[in-house]
């Protein structure tokens, strides 16, 4: 077997070249065991001839090994020289007719595989961010003690309680909306060459059929962002070490589950119940890895934080919202 590659524009494109002696030992056991399954009229039950079942089914066991074989190759190579890569392996469009006739036992395969781009990102004082304090409007307090009307009948307590709810849910947009901005700093920063038209196919590919490359291209620059971040995100997960356990994916579950109570008014839900409901949300492996993708960008986001230079500014809610919409 034979592997040589090359890059060009973000793309590395490996050949694979197998020969018979690759892969016939797995075409024989193959055949061996087809043989003992076939049902072919005329033949008993496992007396099938290895003539009959090699030339019926020979020329398709072997495309399948030689592929096989030849697709090793190619993550061996990838994860011995520890490549990063964007996308998944896919057959290349210059990949030429493979015959695998009887007497031919040379074949090349073609791959590519899109290639994540460098990063070299130094942060310091020198980048500047604002964080907002966000001033509550007479409406918002009205709405707060609104949503609190009939629990908390002390005129007192019910304004403590609101001051304090309304300055826990602002300064999370606070911090929320500071996150924003330091991800979209990093972004314009970095300023990654990502290799898009092969993302284009990939995405076509790995969806099959469920888009159109018109319904792609339309929303190509959200996901070409979120790509971009997770290559940034790593680069600084590997930088500092940042490592998510299990202990962190369940706090985070929790934090979900709480917040999806509260949206529902209610805020004091016992911690067994929240605990049983984050570990339903860990149970999905979908769930799960879009928590653990939370944890890790907040783990990054939080080393990064003390970093650059924070300075402060009071807006109204108006004038916050209008900053979030432009951002």
């Amino acid at each position: 077997m034979n592997l040589s590659t090359g890059a060009q524009e973000g793309v590395l494109t490996i050949k694979v070249t197998t020969n018979e002696a690759d892969y016939a030992p797995e075409v024989e056991k193959n055949l061996k065991e087809l043989r003992r399954k076939a049902n072919i009229p005329g033949f008993r039950p496992g007396m099938v001839p290895a003539g009959v079942v090699a030339k019926m089914y020979g020329k398709g066991v072997r495309a399948e090994q030689a592929y096989r074989k030849a697709n090793e190759a190619v993550f061996k190579h990838l994860e011995d020289n520890k490549i990063d890569i964007m996308g998944d392996v896919m057959p290349s469009d210059a990949q030429g007719e493979l015959d695998f006739d009887d007497g031919i036992t040379e074949h090349e395969f073609v791959f590519e595989v899109g290639l994540a781009p460098e990063v070299n990102l130094e942060v310091n004082d020198k980048d500047k961010l604002t964080r907002y304090k966000i001033k509550p409007s007479k409406e918002m307090t009205e709405a707060y003690k609104k949503s609190l009307e009939g629990k908390i009948t002390d005129p007192a307590e019910l304004d403590k309680k609101v001051d304090e709810m309304i300055a826990a849910d602002l300064s999370r947009e606070g911090d929320f909306f500071l996150n924003v901005q330091l991800k979209n700093h990093l972004l314009a920063k970095a300023n990654l060459k990502l290799p898009e038209e092969f993302l284009k196919r990939w995405l076509l590919a790995v969806n099959e059929g469920k888009f159109t490359m018109e319904e792609i291209e339309k929303d190509f620059a959200p996901f070409l962002r979120m790509m971009s971040w997770n290559v940034i995100q790593r680069y600084f997960a590997d930088k500092f070490d940042i490592k998510v356990e299990s202990d962190d994916l369940l706090a985070e579950a929790k934090a979900m589950a709480q917040l999806q109570f509260a949206q529902y008014g209610m805020r004091d839900v016992p911690q067994d119940t929240l605990e049983g409901f984050a570990k339903s949300i860990l149970a999905d492996k979908g769930e799960a890895q879009r928590v653990f993708e939370r944890v890790l960008e907040d783990k990054v986001i939080d080393a990064l934080k003390p970093l650059v230079k924070i300075s402060e500014k009071s807006v109204t809610v108006e004038e916050f919202q209008k900053l979030a919409a432009e951002a």
